[in-house]
C-alpha cells in the first residue's frame, strides 16, 4: 500500500481528473443541466476486502482488468480507487463532459471564479500535455488519456468567454522536460506547501443568489464525481506508464545526487542511505499499482505492450531485429532506455538460467571485456547494451555467491534481497528489483573507472574506526571504572570483528570460490580483489552506515559512562568565556556545536562564575533544589532522573537505521517517522536557508499540489524567516508540514528533504567520541598534576582517591571559584571558605600548553581524511570557525 506521505503520478492523475469531474458536474448541476449527464447512480459500496476477493476468483475467466459488472452499470469499475471515500461517487462518461460545459456557458449564472477554473481546468490541461518521454512514445488512442486531454481543451475553449484573458493563455513552463524538473527540485521543496492555500471567497461567490432547495440537489451536493474509464485495460496500461514515469524521475534525481558525491560534496553514507530509501519508495509505488489493479497482466506482458507502442509511435516494426539473437530492435534503444526494458531483458535471461540453490557463475570476460575507461557516449546502442549486460551478469554471479553462502549479510541491500529470492527459485522479477539494478547501472555510467571511490571511502573510514577503538581498548587495560565493566568491551570488539571479516577480508571471493569448488565449476581467480565492493558503491555506503551507526552508539554510551568528554567541555567553555585560554580546540568546538548548550549545560551557557558549578552539579545528577536559598548548608539532594547523558545528534539516521535489517524485507517509513524527518528538516535550517522557505497553508480538496502558474503568482509574497524552533512561525511551519505529509508529496521532493537532512547530520555520524575521550582524559590527568598541590590545599590530599575520578576535578575547580559548596557524594568539603579563581586560571594555562600540540585538530583531521576536504559539511563548520 502506498503510504499517505507519497504522492504518485497515478494518484495525482486520479485526483486531478476527479477534481475536474467534480467541479464541472457541480457547476453544471447549479446551471440546470440534465441529471442524466451526471452519470449513473452508484450502487451500494462494498468493502475493499470483499471486492478484491471476488475479483481474484474471476481473474482466470475474464480478460485482465475487465470488471464483472462493467457493462451492466457504468458507475462501477474494477479499478481500485487511490482515495477511498464514504461519499457516493458518480462516474461520468467522457462523452458527457462537453454537453456539461455547454450547459454552463448557456446558463445565466454569474462569471466563473477564475482561481477555481484555473485549478480545475487550465492547470490539468497544461500538466497532462507535458511532453514527458512516456507521453511522446505512447500511441494516440482516441478513447484513452489523449482523448481526455482533447476534451479538457475543448471545455477550456467553451468556458473561455467566462474566464479572464490571462487564464486562457497556454502555459509553456513545462517545455523544459524532465531535466528542467530535476533542476527545480530545490525550488519545489521551498515552495512545498505553496498550493495548499485556503483561498478567500470571491465577490462573485459572495453575491450569488440563494440556490433553491430540493431533495435532488441536497442528495447530489454531497456526492463526488469521477471519469468513467472506457476500458480497464487502458487504465492499467496508463497506470503502468505512470509508475515508470515516477521511477524515471527518481532515477534522474539520483543521478544528480551521485554526481554531487563524485565531486566530494556529500559522503558515501548519505547518498547510499538516500538511494536505498528511493528503492524503498519504488517498492511502495509498485505495491500501489498491484493493489489498484490486482488482476493486471504480468510485467513481461506490460513491458511488451509498452515496447510495442513505442515502436509503433516511431513507425518501426516491433518484430524487427537488426541481427539474429537480438533481444529487441536497437534502432529504438534510445527511446526505450527510460523504461528500463534493456535492464529487464538482461535480468530475465539470468532468471531463466538460474536453478534453485545452484551457483550460476560467469568467468571474467566470458561475454566481452568491460572497459570503464572508454567513452560511453561515443558507443553505438548495441555496444552500450553489451556494456551494461557484462556489468550485470558478472555482478549477479558475485551477488548470488553471497546470498547462497551466507544466511545473514550485514547491511543487505535491495540487489541482494532480489537475488536471494531468485536463487530460491522465484521466476518473478519485481519492478523494484529492476529499478535497483538500473540504478546500479546509472551509478556506473556516472563514475566509469572511478566507481571504486565508494570502496575507498569505506576503507578509509573503517581504518579510522579501527584505530580509535583499538586505542581505547589499550587504555582500558590500565584504567577501569564501575560504570564500564569489561563485558561492555564486547560492543567494541564486535565492530572490529565485522571490519576484519567483511572489509579487510575478501569474503565475497572466498565464498564464491568455495561454492564453485563444491559445484565442481572451473572458476578463474578474481581479476581484481574485492571486486564486488569496488563495483558496488551503494552497498559500501550501506555497510559503512551499519558500522558507523554501531560505532556512534558505542561511542556515546562510552562517553556517558566515563564522563570525561562532557565535563571537560564545561571546563573548556569556562576558561574560554573567562578569557583564560586563547587557543581554540576545534575538536571540542565541533562537539559543542553538535550537542548544543541545552544538552551540555542543561540550559544556556553559564554567564557567571557561580553558574559553572551549578550546571556541573546538575549534569552530575544533583537536584535543582540544591541551590535553593533556604536549603541547609551541605544538604545536597540527588535528582530522581540521575546524571544527564549525551544523546544521539543524528535523529534522521537513527530513524532509518531501524529499517535496515539483516535478512528481512525493509519496512516502509511510517507516517510519524516522515513527519519527524520533515520537522528535523525545518528545525535545522539556517536563517539564510529559511529566507527562501515559504510558509505552508491549507489545501483546497482536490487541488493540484504542484501547479507551476500558481507558484509564479505566490513567489512574490514576503514570508518571514523561521529562526527559532520555538517561535510561532516555526510552530506554524511544523504544523503545516504535518498537514502536507498527510496529503502526500512527490517521492523526489521527499528524497531531496532527506538528502539535505542527512547531509547536515554527516559530522555527527562521523564524530569520534573514543579519540576525544582519550584526549580529554589525558588533559584532565595533566590538569590534576599541575593543580595537585592547590587542590590538596583547598580540599585535602584525598580529594580524589583513584584516577577513575578525574572528571571530579572539574567540579572542585568550579567550587573553589564560587561561593557554593557540596559535601555530598564523591566531593570533599572545602577546608576554608576562601573563594578564588586561581584554580580556574591555572587550568586555563595548563590547557593552553596542551593545546599547543596537534590535539586541537586531531579528530577533525581524521574526519577530513574520511570525508575529503571538499565535503560541504566540513566546509560549513570551518567557515563558522
Amino acid at each position: 500500500m502506498l503510504p499517505k506521505y507519497l504522492l504518485s503520478t497515478y494518484r495525482q492523475y486520479k485526483t486531478d481528473t476527479d477534481a475536474v469531474a467534480t467541479w464541472i458536474a457541480e457547476k453544471a448541476r447549479l446551471c440546470g443541466c440534465s441529471p442524466e449527464l451526471l452519470g449513473a447512480e452508484p450502487m451500494a459500496s462494498k468493502s475493499k476486502k470483499a471486492s478484491r476477493k471476488k475479483g481474484k476468483k474471476g481473474n482466470k475467466k475474464r480478460a485482465p482488468g475487465v470488471a464483472k459488472n462493467q457493462q451492466s452499470n457504468g458507475a462501477n469499475s474494477n479499478t481500485a480507487s487511490p482515495f477511498p471515500s464514504i461519499k457516493p461517487k458518480y462516474l461520468i462518461p467522457l462523452r458527457n463532459f462537453i454537453p456539461l460545459a455547454e450547459s454552463i456557458i448557456e446558463s445565466i449564472e454569474p462569471a466563473i471564479d477564475p482561481s477555481r477554473c484555473e485549478r480545475n481546468i487550465v492547470l490539468p490541461v497544461n500538466k497532462k500535455k507535458t511532453p514527458d518521454k512516456q507521453k511522446d512514445n505512447q500511441p494516440k488512442e482516441e478513447n484513452g488519456h489523449t482523448y481526455f486531454v482533447k476534451i479538457l481543451e475543448t471545455i477550456r475553449s467553451i468556458l473561455q468567454p467566462r474566464m479572464p484573458a490571462k487564464f486562457c493563455e497556454p502555459d509553456t513552463s513545462h517545455l523544459g522536460g524532465v531535466t528542467a524538473e530535476k533542476k527545480s527540485v530545490d525550488d519545489r521543496v521551498r515552495n512545498l506547501f505553496e498550493n495548499l492555500e485556503l483561498e478567500e471567497p470571491s465577490d462573485g461567490f459572495l453575491n450569488l443568489p440563494p440556490v433553491p432547495k430540493s431533495e435532488t440537489v441536497t442528495e447530489v451536493a454531497h456526492s463526488e464525481y469521477g471519469i468513467q474509464p472506457e476500458s480497464d485495460a487502458n487504465e492499467e496500461f496508463l497506470a503502468f506508464q505512470c509508475l515508470l514515469e515516477d521511477l524515471y524521475r527518481i532515477r534522474v534525481y539520483l543521478q544528480g545526487s551521485w554526481e554531487t558525491y563524485k565531486r566530494g560534496e556529500i559522503d558515501i553514507v548519505a547518498i547510499s542511505v538516500m538511494t536505498d530509501t528511493a528503492i524503498e519508495f519504488a517498492r511502495c509505488l509498485e505495491e500501489e499499482f498491484d493493489e489498484s489493479f490486482p488482476s493486471h497482466p504480468d510485467y513481461e506482458t506490460l513491458f511488451g505492450l509498452l515496447y510495442f507502442s513505442i515502436c509503433l509511435s516511431l513507425g518501426r516494426d516491433p518484430a524487427n531485429r537488426e541481427q539474429v539473437g537480438d533481444q529487441f530492435d536497437f534502432g529504438v534503444y534510445k527511446e526505450v532506455k527510460w523504461t528500463m526494458i534493456p535492464t529487464w531483458n538482461t535480468l530475465s535471461s539470468f532468471v531463466d538460467a538460474v536453478e534453485p540453490g545452484v551457483l550460476l557463475s560467469y568467468k571474467p570476460g566470458h561475454f566481452r571485456v568491460y572497459d570503464p575507461s572508454s567513452d560511453r557516449n561515443q558507443k553505438a546502442p548495441r555496444d552500450q547494451f553489451w556494456e551494461d549486460q557484462i556489468l550485470l551478469l558478472e555482478t549477479l554471479g558475485e551477488l548470488q555467491a553471497v546470498t547462497l553462502g551466507w544466511k545473514e549479510v550485514p547491511a543487505q541491500d535491495a540487489l541482494m534481497r532480489a537475488i536471494r529470492l531468485i536463487s530460491r527459485g522465484s521466476k518473478v522479477i519485481p519492478i523494484r528489483a529492476i529499478f535497483a539494478f538500473q540504478v546500479y547501472l546509472d551509478v556506473h555510467q556516472i563514475f566509469r573507472d572511478q566507481v571504486s571511490t565508494g570502496y575507498e571511502s569505506l576503507k578509509s573510514s573503517t581504518i579510522a574506526i579501527k584505530l580509535a577503538i583499538e586505542g581505547t581498548l589499550r587504555m582500558l587495560e590500565t584504567v577501569s571504572i564501575q560504570n564500564w565493566p569489561k563485558r561492555n568491551n564486547r560492543a567494541l570488539t564486535d565492530i572490529l570483528l565485522q571490519i576484519e571479516q567483511w572489509i579487510e577480508t575478501d569474503q565475497v571471493h572466498a565464498t564464491h570460490t568455495r561454492l564453485a569448488r563444491s559445484a565442481r565449476l572451473n572458476l578463474a581467480p578474481a581479476a581484481v580483489p574485492f571486486c564486488l565492493f569496488k563495483r558496488h558503491p551503494l552497498y559500501c555506503g550501506l555497510l559503512l552506515f551499519d558500522i558507523r551507526g554501531k560505532t556512534q552508539d558505542a561511542g556515546i554510551m562510552f562517553a556517558n559512562a566515563w564522563g570525561s568528554v562532557l565535563y571537560t567541555a564545561q571546563l573548556y567553555t569556562a576558561v574560554r568565556k573567562e578569557s583564560l585560554l586563547n587557543q581554540s580546540w576545534q575538536d571540542m568546538e565541533l562537539f559543542l556545536q553538535l550537542h548544543g548548550s541545552k544538552s551540555i549545560f542543561i540550559g544556556e551557557e553559564p554567564q557567571a562564575m557561580a553558574d559553572y558549578i551549578k550546571r556541573y552539579l546538575l549534569t552530575m545528577g544533583y537536584s535543582a533544589t540544591t541551590f535553593a536559598k533556604n536549603r541547609r548548608k551541605g544538604n545536597a539532594k540527588a535528582s530522581d532522573t540521575g546524571p544527564r547523558s549525551l544523546k544521539s545528534v543524528c535523529p534522521v539516521y537513527d530513524i532509518l537505521a531501524k529499517h535496515h535489517h539483516l535478512r528481512h524485507q525493509r519496512a516502509p517509513l511510517s507516517q510519524s517517522e516522515i513527519e519527524a524527518i520533515l520537522e528535523e528538516h525545518i528545525e535545522r535550517k539556517s536563517i539564510k536557508e529559511e529566507q527562501d522557505l515559504h510558509a505552508a497553508s491549507v489545501v483546497d480538496q482536490g487541488a493540484s499540489k504542484h501547479q507551476e502558474s500558481v507558484d509564479k503568482q505566490q513567489s512574490t509574497r514576503s514570508e518571514p524567516a523561521i529562526t527559532d524552533s520555538n517561535s510561532s512561525e516555526a510552530r506554524n511551519a511544523l504544523e503545516k508540514v504535518k498537514k502536507c505529509a498527510k496529503i502526500g508529496m512527490e517521492p523526489v521532493i521527499l528524497l531531496n528533504v532527506l538528502s539535505n537532512t542527512l547531509h547536515r547530520e554527516t559530522l555527527g555520524l562521523y564524530f569520534d567520541y573514543f579519540s576525544l575521550h582519550r584526549n580529554c582524559w589525558d588533559l584532565l590527568r595533566t590538569v590534576r598534576e599541575a593543580l595537585d598541590s592547590q587542590l590538596s590545599n583547598y580540599f585535602g590530599p584525598k580529594y580524589i582517591e583513584d584516577e577513575n575520578q578525574l572528571p571530579f576535578i572539574v567540579g572542585y575547580i568550579f567550587m573553589a571559584a564560587a561561593a557554593i559548596d557540596c559535601n555530598k557524594g564523591p566531593f570533599k568539603p572545602r577546608l576554608h571558605e576562601t573563594v578564588t579563581s586561581k584554580l580556574l586560571v591555572s587550568s586555563g594555562e595548563t590547557m593552553g600548553k596542551v593545546l599547543e600540540s596537534e590535539v586541537p585538530t586531531l579528530g577533525l583531521n581524521v574526519m577530513k581524511y574520511q570525508l575529503g576536504s571538499s565535503n560541504a559539511a566540513l566546509k560549513s563548520f570551518e567557515g563558522n570557525e
